[in-house]
């Protein structure tokens, strides 16, 4: 499929809240009239799902926005809030009005952007009545789900607490996260981490882990670190959103959490759901140059899912 997205003319600045950052904006590959919002998952950006967003591109327009402290858009430090789970809300929330209005939409979440479309629709009923589907890619709603080792979830959560201070996060952002030193930690574990283990050459495993650098030098750390304690500690079972239907897209080897369970969970908070499994090797996506490189993560029973959106 020929690429159809030019970031230069494709990614436009925005401002919300007080805030700026940056919005991808794909024009339909389709006669239908869907509107499909893409929102990455934690420790992304942008440039991290253009791939995904080009093959969502043959279903629908696509829309992507950064988040307050992800993608190189101001946190929420800025002025002066926390990027908590409700704020996350308000800010997507608000985004929808400004970008949707009453038009219905199809949401498709990934991870971390899971936890904010569930928590928005709970906090914002009205708004369940614009979704017109709800596609989560390997979301999550509670910390029990994540099969990390009980050392590494201790120590996750100790980091998130402790960084997340604005002194040590200041230290952290301008002294360590410098791109040598983050290539250098990447590559001595590349070849057991998730995300570098299947580079096919030196090329490959260099360019993965510069946009490994690069995102850790765009986003926030002090961000990254309180919604990283957020994430392994979310508990959204409480919540009960019956009015939209769910398509579940799990990894069968997912290294961070069990889909069995996830799945357990999702038909307690929404109550339409169905489920497929994707061929992708990892969690999310890193690097993706391509459609054709994006099409393991969408199994058949969800492109099937993609190609009978309808929106009026």
């Amino acid at each position: 499929m020929k690429q159809i997205i030019n970031p230069t003319k494709d990614i436009k600045p925005i401002h919300i809240n007080g805030l700026n950052g940056r919005m991808l904006r794909v024009r339909p590959n389709t006669h239908k009239n869907v509107e499909i919002l893409l929102l990455y998952g934690h420790h992304a950006s942008i440039e991290r799902m253009l791939g995904v967003a080009e093959v969502l591109a043959r279903y629908g327009g696509v829309t992507m926005p950064d988040y307050p402290g992800f993608g190189g858009m101001d946190s929420f430090y800025k002025i002066k809030q926390k990027p908590t789970l409700d704020n996350y809300a308000d800010y997507m929330y608000t985004f929808i009005k400004w970008r949707y209005k009453k038009k219905k939409i199809t949401i498709a979440a990934t991870s971390f952007g899971f936890l904010i479309v569930t928590k928005m629709l709970d906090k914002y009923p009205e708004l369940t009545k614009q979704v017109n589907l709800l596609i989560s890619f390997v979301g999550f709603l509670h910390h029990e789900e994540f099969i990390l080792p009980k050392n590494r979830m201790r120590i996750g959560k100790a980091m998130g607490l402790v960084f997340s201070t604005k002194p040590l996060a200041w230290f952290a952002q301008h002294i360590v996260l410098r791109k040598s030193l983050i290539k250098y930690a990447y590559k001595r574990a590349a070849n057991s981490h998730a995300k570098l283990k299947d580079a096919e050459s030196s090329e490959e495993l260099e360019r993965r882990l510069d946009f490994e650098a690069v995102l850790w030098t765009i986003n926030d750390i002090r961000t990254h670190m309180f919604t990283q304690r957020l994430m392994l500690t979310i508990n959204l079972l409480d919540i009960r959103i019956p009015d939209v239907a769910v398509h579940y897209v799990g990894v069968t080897h997912d290294h961070f959490f069990d889909m069995h369970i996830i799945e357990q969970h999702l038909k307690i908070v929404y109550k339409n759901c169905t489920f497929a499994k994707s061929l992708s090797k990892a969690h999310a996506p890193t690097v993706i140059a391509t459609p054709e490189d994006a099409k393991a993560m969408l199994p058949p029973k969800t492109i099937r899912v993609l190609q009978t959106l309808k929106h009026y």
